[in-house]
């Protein structure tokens, strides 16, 4: 393996540096430093730290020409914002099917999202609802949050057979120090759940990398 080839291996572990990569917004000397280690164990040799500039700098414009798969997705996606949202996880019972019948009538038209585990339940509804789900499953909570803000990102069909969408999601919002607290998807509609004051920040850093991709040919 020659160096350039070990620089691009080193830098796929970490997807939210190529992010700021194709922006060119990266210290190349300062990251080089960083990962001199990993590359030279990758080819077997010591390797000089400008070697590894000049690999950058090539990722960092093959980056930025060349729209991929996860660009195209992201270029014809939409994007979304509800807030005053509350999470709630419960443990799963025999009566949880007939719980969740009398959510159903109690949210009407305002829905509610649901995420089953192995042996719990999260359910997601709007914060005027918290209360009738505390009463509802009084003896099964295990964790409430509330002041949330869902994020919705409506993309083609096509997402489903498109590896990495999630993960460049997910790379930009680490790189912006954004906690997701919960995330969903179903179908082509993508669900992240952050704290109200993140919200603006997380819209504009997808918005944003959505806006890049539509600039790729």
């Amino acid at each position: 393996m020659n160096i350039t080839g070990a620089t691009y291996e080193v830098i796929a572990e970490y997807p939210y540096i190529e992010h700021y990569l194709s922006k060119r917004l990266v210290n190349y000397r300062a990251l080089a430093r960083e990962i001199r280690p990993g590359v030279a164990t990758k080819i077997g040799r010591e390797v000089n730290i400008q070697s590894i500039v000049t690999a950058l700098r090539r990722l960092s414009y093959d980056k930025d020409s060349r729209k991929e798969p996860v660009d195209d997705i992201l270029s014809k996606s939409e994007i979304s914002l509800r807030y005053d949202l509350a999470l709630i996880t419960v443990e799963l019972t025999r009566y949880i099917h007939g719980k969740i019948l009398e959510l159903h009538r109690n949210t009407g038209d305002e829905g509610y999202l649901l995420l089953q585990g192995l042996e719990s339940l999260t359910i997601v509804v709007k914060d005027s609802h918290l209360s009738f789900l505390e009463k509802l499953f009084k003896d099964s909570i295990l964790k409430k949050i509330e002041n949330l803000a869902g994020v919705v990102v409506k993309s083609p069909e096509d997402i489903a057979d498109t590896p990495g969408v999630i993960t460049r999601l997910t790379s930009l919002l680490s790189a912006e120090n954004i906690n997701i607290v919960e995330m969903m998807s179903s179908y082509s509609e993508t669900f992240l759940l952050v704290e109200e004051g993140d919200a603006l920040a997380c819209i504009e850093a997808i918005r944003r990398e959505m806006k890049r991709a539509r600039g790729i040919k």
